[in-house]
């Protein structure tokens, strides 16, 4: 029979007791003066800045405040004085304001006398919303840098400023309830492409209205039935894509910002998507769907227009079906937008 060292029982014991001391030590060791432990209500209070955006005149500093439980404020402060506005947005996401592909947290126009940004419902709101199982609608609101006065626009879910030296700003109004039910139940949404089976494209309508506000009059002009919008970089065209159910009407039109003339470029019973301006002049281009039931498939061709001018852009279409050149077992793919070269001579495509 062994028998136990009574060296070793005492070192284990002694290892034991020291390693106990740390633990305790810490708990006995009192607070340093004129510190505290942030409780559970002080971390859901805490603040953060997102989106922050300085004016290109470099006068403007906006950004949002957000709690880590509750409603946000966008803060506008002069970077010259001491003026500060501040304007309560409801509960902001944890990514940012809007929807995919949508508009940024805060936009400032390019004459830095504007501001555009997004408005969420309340935590009180947005309970009540879901409560009722109704979905929350964001609203847009414009800001006069200068007074601070506010005005607000109900069910906008993308807005812009035309141009760099804006007179207008487009407002993007939320889908009808039915109209984006029956959009979510075909599978829609823009940049949609056949299905796994190789059907055509059904006849699924992401579109709605479009609002033109002139920000010295306040004119107000509705285009219906628009499932995408753009400006040029100089303000002057506003160019949009048509889409209705039954596929009559569908087109691109443009309209003259200074003369509110309105064009229609393309017109066909067809799916235009990824509308898409040049960043270094006036040059358009957009995909153009057209579903054929025959081959369960849907045809892809760009459509592009240069020379704006009085008499009219010049009309370019790419369709590789059929041309001797095209190289063997490809197709246009839906899924990438038409992009221009900086000299406009080259239009890149997927």
């Amino acid at each position: 029979m062994s028998r136990r060292s009574p060296t070793l029982v005492v070192a284990v014991l002694a290892v034991a007791a020291l390693a106990a001391l740390p633990g305790r030590a810490a708990a006995q060791q009192p607070s340093v003066p004129g510190t505290a432990q942030m409780s559970i209500a002080d971390l859901r209070a805490w603040k953060s800045i997102r989106g922050q955006v300085v004016s290109p005149d470099g006068r403007w500093l906006a950004y949002q405040l957000v709690p880590n439980d509750g409603d946000a404020s966008v803060v506008i402060r002069s970077t010259t004085g001491d003026t500060e506005h501040r304007f309560p947005v409801g509960v902001v996401a944890a990514a940012s304001f809007g929807r995919g592909g949508g508009a940024p947290a805060i936009t400032i126009s390019g004459d830095s006398r504007w501001a555009l940004f997004s408005v969420a419902p309340t935590t009180r709101e947005a309970e009540r919303l879901r409560s009722t199982h109704r979905p929350a609608k964001s609203q847009a609101a414009l800001v006069n840098l200068a007074t601070g006065k506010e005005q607000r626009f109900p069910r906008i879910r993308r807005y812009a400023f035309a141009g760099e030296h804006p007179e207008w700003i487009a407002l993007y109004t939320d889908a009808p309830e039915a109209a984006a039910g029956a959009t979510e139940a075909a599978g829609g949404g823009r940049g949609g492409s056949p299905d796994a089976a190789g059907s055509a494209a059904p006849a699924r309508v992401d579109a709605s209205d479009l609002l033109l506000y002139n920000l010295a009059s306040g004119e107000m002009v509705n285009i219906g039935n628009v499932s995408d919008f753009g400006f040029d970089k100089t303000g002057t065209y506003l160019a949009y894509t048509i889409e209705t159910r039954d596929r009559t009407g569908d087109g691109i039109q443009l309209r003259d910002l200074r003369t509110s003339v309105v064009r229609a470029l393309d017109g066909d019973r067809a799916i235009y998507r990824r509308l898409a301006w040049a960043d270094s002049g006036l040059a358009l281009a957009a995909l153009r769907l057209v579903p054929d039931s025959a081959a369960r498939d849907t045809a892809v061709s760009v459509v592009a227009f240069t020379g704006f001018g009085p008499g009219g852009p010049a009309r370019t279409d790419l369709d590789l079906a059929g041309r001797a050149d095209a190289p063997a077992g490809l197709a246009i793919s839906p899924d990438r937008g038409p992009t221009w070269s900086e000299d406009l001579h080259t239009l890149y495509f997927g």
